[in-house]
């Protein structure tokens, strides 16, 4: 993205004070430096001269954006929301959106693999065309290790040697969505299936500690998300899973890994609402809110709840 320059004489200065102290509490805000620039652009080109924002400024800024599309439209309402907080801490004076005028609500959309089908697409990637001995073998272990580990996508691509500690049984996800770090957990058996993948991957490609877990070629370049994501789609095709319409992704792996974690204690008895801070952790999400997204009751759950219900009142 290329550089972006705030024009506003009085209030520019302060949208870069503004993206300076963010970054400072160490968000990236690359994206939010751009939809700031529309509110300074649309404060220049009414030739607004205050210092500080009035609510009628603010409020016909929320008028301009109406055929913004509404995806867009609430990210720069609310990047310019934050940003009106920001000044109002420097000038009591200047005037603070609290709340948005429209709210997005994505429809839910995903799919729950089946241990089955997790399965087929696993063997399915054995026969993939090969190239340079690695293809079929890092897309078999990609698969397994995002339904083992709930890991997103960008985050299993970035992961190097350095970031695998097996001795204590743990993945170190350097930098995951809004520039967080975490650990994250791995079962005896997804550390065997490590072992076997970096046994295979030491026979082509470079083992320094900085080299990518996931590679398909002898470069040991970054497995790129558009080779991972054709992969998987010719996989699931050969499988023939999902329906007409919008197919299964890999990110519904994340959510398949997040219901079966779930499913397991409920089985185990364990109090739900006690470890959803556990599993929003090791996914890495900023909160529980974020978590019970991926929360979805399957027939498997279904099933043992009804157990449990028959079983405390005896019916």
């Amino acid at each position: 993205m290329k550089q972006v320059i705030y024009h506003h004489q009085a209030i520019g200065p302060h949208m870069e004070g503004f993206i300076n102290y963010k970054q400072q509490q160490g968000y990236s805000y690359t994206k939010e430096r751009y939809l700031l620039s529309k509110f300074d652009l649309f404060l220049v080109k009414h030739n607004y001269s205050a210092s500080v924002l009035s609510d009628s400024i603010i409020n016909e800024y929320i008028d301009n954006t109406a055929s913004m599309g509404p995806v867009f439209r609430n990210s720069c309402l609310s990047c310019m929301k934050l940003f009106s907080q920001y000044l109002n801490m420097l000038f009591p004076e200047s005037y603070t959106l609290n709340d948005l005028p429209i709210k997005i609500h994505k429809p839910s959309c995903y799919y729950i693999y089946s241990q089955h089908e997790i399965c087929s697409l696993m063997n399915a990637a054995g026969n993939l065309s090969q190239r340079g001995g690695l293809r079929r073998p890092c897309i078999r272990f990609m698969i397994g290790l995002l339904a083992c580990t709930g890991l997103r996508i960008n985050e299993a691509l970035s992961l190097t040697l350095g970031d695998i500690d097996l001795h204590r049984r743990r993945l170190f996800v350097r930098k995951a969505k809004f520039d967080k770090q975490r650990y994250v957990p791995l079962s005896e058996s997804t550390v065997q299936k490590i072992k076997e993948w970096l046994t295979i991957r030491g026979k082509y490609a470079a083992d320094s500690a900085h080299s990518y877990l996931l590679v398909t070629d002898p470069t040991g370049q970054r497995m790129s998300y558009d080779c991972a994501r054709r992969a998987f789609s010719t996989c699931r095709s050969q499988c023939e899973i999902g329906c007409r319409g919008k197919q299964p992704r890999l990110h519904d792996l994340r959510h398949t890994c997040a219901c079966r974690c779930l499913q397991h204690w409920l089985l185990q008895g364990k109090d739900i609402n006690a470890k959803l801070p556990v599993l929003s952790t090791a996914l890495g999400h900023v909160d529980i809110s974020s978590t019970q997204v991926y929360l979805h009751i399957t027939p498997t759950q279904l099933q043992a709840a009804s157990k449990r219900f028959y079983s405390l009142y005896n019916i």
